[in-house]
């Protein structure tokens, strides 16, 4: 089902701007995620739909912000791994941001669409 402002899947969300622009409005994302949450009827029950759709969103949304530089942080990881640098938090924030401090990275090669990719062992790789 496509909301007001044309979006009709997950990965839609990834395009959407803060500037408003784009005519996405918050209800619309509102809308997007509760049709999503009625979906998860089946595996959820009602009072356990905060514990998975608010997590799930924020995590979507960095997956988002991360998507571009991605590959650059990781890269950067294994080679600060493989060095003497121990401190290397802030080092991927600023590769992360694309030269300025995000404030948050993620190094692993794990990212929505590979965990989508295997939703049998889904479960491993977040909890741990």
């Amino acid at each position: 089902m496509t909301g007001k402002g044309g979006l009709s899947r997950a990965s839609d969300y990834c395009e959407v701007s803060t500037n408003g622009t784009d005519g996405v409005t918050h209800q619309d994302i509102a809308n997007f995620i509760w049709q999503i949450a009625d979906l998860l009827r089946g595996p959820y029950r009602p009072p356990q739909y905060e514990r998975v759709m608010l997590p799930m969103t924020v995590l979507r949304r960095f997956d988002c912000v991360l998507e571009p530089t991605k590959a650059a942080v990781v890269k950067r990881y294994q080679k600060l791994k493989e060095g003497k640098t121990k401190q290397f938090d802030a080092i991927l924030n600023n590769v992360a941001g694309g030269g300025k401090d995000l404030g948050f990275h993620n190094h692993s090669e794990l990212d929505f669409p590979k965990l989508k990719g295997d939703p049998d062992n889904i479960g491993r790789p977040v909890s741990t």
